[in-house]
């Protein structure tokens, strides 16, 4: 058996007064175990808080648990999690009308032989806005 664990992270942008949320994500945590040689099928929905649309870009990394108090390290490339090379995204750039929502298909192919162990990887869904910094 193999252990999945799927984090989404959302950006707030800043302001003088605070941040302000600009996406919503569900769920935030996919916690899951995993069988060799089969593929398993999952939708994050992602939900544009902004009243103007938001080009959105999506990435998979993996991570590893850097503390006993719950902390994250995102691995570069060349020490990155075997996992990422198993999920597929449906789509790796959107634009998300205003008050809107997006679903975003997942889907994770395990390789008929894996070591048995824990594998982590993060989806990142970051807004993009070229002519403002985020």
């Amino acid at each position: 058996m193999v252990f999945l664990f799927l984090g989404k992270f959302a950006f707030t942008a800043s302001a003088e007064v605070g941040a302000k949320q600009m996406i919503r994500i569900s769920p935030v945590i996919l916690k899951v175990e995993l069988s060799p040689g089969r593929e398993y099928r999952y939708t994050i929905k992602v939900e544009n808080l902004l009243l103007s649309p938001m080009p959105i870009n999506v990435a998979v990394s993996g991570f590893e648990a850097s503390n006993e108090e719950g902390g994250v390290s995102v691995l570069d490339q060349g020490t990155a999690s075997p996992l990422i090379d198993w999920i597929i995204l449906d789509e790796n750039q959107a634009i998300i009308p205003a008050n809107s929502q997006k679903e975003f298909n997942v889907r994770v192919n395990v390789p008929k032989e894996v070591p048995i162990g824990g594998y982590f990887a993060v989806i990142f869904f970051t807004p993009v806005f070229p002519d403002r910094p985020i």
